[in-house]
């Protein structure tokens, strides 16, 4: 995923800092979560959704702006995205979260799209709802795997927070299996000041 960030023709320049990387079995040996806050080191952590974290950390209802978004051939993407044969298309989606009237994260989505699922992703792209509201409301289960945590920097994305450019954020990367057949990589940037709640 980090390669990916660094050659993609993203909306948001992303420099992934490759050094700070680590999976999530590695939490005991990391020193750069200790000085986070329990509810930072929860949501750099979590297997559920993040639409319904920000929620209940806000207490209002999480919105989604479409930065970007796109079909792209299966061969121009992830090499280890594509686990199914029958792969036509990757749905490629930047987005930001709002909650509380405030930008908190910005998310990087790399679907598949197949005949299994076509009515799935309709569905995803046709709404500007969430990704996790959407499964949630169509009673879709999903499992999220292969979670590595890091830091990033990003003028571009720093600035749209309203922060210095030169922030280093905390970011992280998953893989995300569902029963509809609708299987990806996400890639998730926190605001700090989500962090520091």
């Amino acid at each position: 995923m980090l390669t990916y960030l660094k050659n993609c023709k993203c909306a948001f320049k992303i420099e992934p800092l490759e050094d700070s990387w680590f999976d999530l079995d590695e939490l005991d040996k990391h020193h750069l979560l200790k000085p986070l806050s329990p509810t930072a080191r929860l949501l750099l952590t979590s297997d559920g959704s993040m639409t319904q974290m920000l929620e209940a950390l806000t207490f209002s209802s999480a919105s989604m702006y479409i930065e970007k978004q796109g079909l792209l051939p299966a061969g121009h993407t992830l090499p280890d995205l594509i686990s199914r044969a029958d792969t036509k298309e990757v749905l490629d989606r930047e987005a930001w979260l709002y909650a509380g009237g405030k930008k908190l994260i910005y998310a990087h989505s790399l679907l598949t799209v197949s005949e299994r699922n076509d009515t799935a992703i309709d569905s995803i792209k046709e709404t500007n709802k969430p990704l996790g509201k959407v499964l949630r409301e169509d009673c879709v289960k999903t499992l999220r795997t292969s979670c590595r945590i890091g830091t990033v920097k990003s003028i571009s994305i720093s600035t749209s927070f309203g922060i210095s450019p030169e922030t280093i954020l905390w970011a992280r990367h998953y893989k995300l299996n569902t029963d509809s057949g609708i299987e990806g990589i996400i890639f998730e940037l926190f605001s700090p000041e989500l962090l520091e709640q």
